[in-house]
C-alpha cells in the first residue's frame, strides 16, 4: 500500500512510514485503532512516529486548548426561519476563510455577502464535495449524489466565466 500525506503534519515522518507504523499498531489490536493507541506507541523516542507528536506539555496544553477553541468556532450554529411553518434551518456561525494572507474565522452572514469570501467558500465547499466523491465513489447508492455535485461544479464554472467575461 502507498501512503501520502493530505497535510504535512509535524515532524519529518513520510506517509510511508507513518502509513506502516498504524498498520502495524492495527494488526497488534486485531484489525482495531485509536488515536490513544497510536500515541501510547509514540512515546518511546525512538518510535518512528515520535516526531510527530508535540512531548513539551505547556505548549501541547496550549495547542489544545486552541484546538478546543476553534472546535467552539466550529460547532456554533445559527437556526433561521425563513417563515412561521418552515422546518429551522441550521448553519455555521462562523466559516473558515482566508483573507489578507491570514486564515481566521468571520460570521456566517458576513461570508456569504462579501462577494470574495462567499466565491471562496464555495470553491472550498465543491472541493471538500469532491473528496467525499472520491472518497465513497464506490457506494453505487451515492451515485444520485456525485450527479447532483457534478451539475453544481458546472454551474460554479459557468457563473466564473460570466464574471470573468
Amino acid at each position: 500500500m502507498i501512503y501520502k500525506w493530505k497535510f504535512q503534519p509535524k515532524g519529518k515522518v513520510s506517509a510511508q512510514i507513518a502509513g506502516k507504523c498504524i498498520e502495524k499498531i492495527t494488526k497488534k489490536h486485531k484489525g482495531r485503532v485509536t488515536p490513544k493507541m497510536i500515541l501510547d506507541e509514540a512515546r518511546m523516542k525512538k518510535h518512528p512516529l515520535h516526531a510527530c507528536f508535540e512531548w513539551d506539555d505547556g505548549i501541547a496544553a496550549e495547542k489544545y486548548r486552541e484546538q478546543q477553541a476553534q472546535r467552539i468556532l466550529v460547532q456554533l450554529v445559527i437556526v433561521e426561519r425563513k417563515e412561521q411553518d418552515e422546518k429551522p434551518i441550521r448553519v455555521r456561525a462562523f466559516m473558515s476563510v482566508e483573507e489578507n494572507d491570514s486564515t481566521h474565522y468571520t460570521t456566517f452572514k458576513r461570508a456569504m455577502t462579501n462577494p470574495q469570501l462567499r466565491s471562496q467558500l464555495l470553491v472550498q465547499a465543491l472541493a471538500e464535495l469532491n473528496a467525499l466523491k472520491e472518497k465513497y465513489s464506490d457506494l453505487h447508492e451515492l451515485a444520485g449524489v456525485f450527479v447532483a455535485i457534478g451539475r453544481a461544479e458546472q454551474k460554479a464554472k459557468r457563473i466564473k466565466r460570466r464574471k470573468a467575461g
